[in-house]
């Protein structure tokens, strides 16, 4: 999920939502700069985060405090990938611009990078293929 799609993306990787929603949790789940609560629940699914390190809507701060609540988890710990001086959308190949107060600009590099640790992440949990 992005952005809007990235905090539900962490929901749907929680204890209480997979419980709600029948016992059956994602066996992965990516999300590109989710807003990041500090009240999250226990995960059930293994969770990757992509986020620009200057992000002024999702806070890599707050990510990076959600990951460090799960270093001593005994399952599903979370992977986080903080992209130095990236924004909001950093993925999204338009020209830099301000939206509602906020600045989003294409980074070719995270953008390249971020899909590709999203597939190696996926590929390791969807396929069974280690990581390279």
């Amino acid at each position: 999920g992005y952005s809007h799609g990235g905090w539900t993306a962490l929901a749907a990787a929680t204890q209480p939502l997979v419980a709600a929603n029948g016992g059956k949790a994602f066996p992965a789940v990516v999300a590109y700069y989710p807003i990041c609560k500090p009240d999250t629940p226990t995960l059930a699914s293994d969770l990757q985060i992509l986020i620009g390190g200057a992000d002024d809507w999702s806070s890599p701060k707050a990510c990076s405090a959600l990951v460090a609540r799960y270093a001593g988890a005994p399952a599903h710990k979370p992977l986080l990938k903080i992209y130095p001086g990236a924004t909001h959308s950093f993925d999204v190949d338009r020209p830099d611009r301000v939206y509602l107060g906020h600045r989003l600009a294409y980074d070719a590099k995270a953008a390249t990078d971020s899909f590709d640790m999203t597939k190696k992440f996926l590929d390791s949990h969807l396929r069974g293929e280690k990581a390279q």
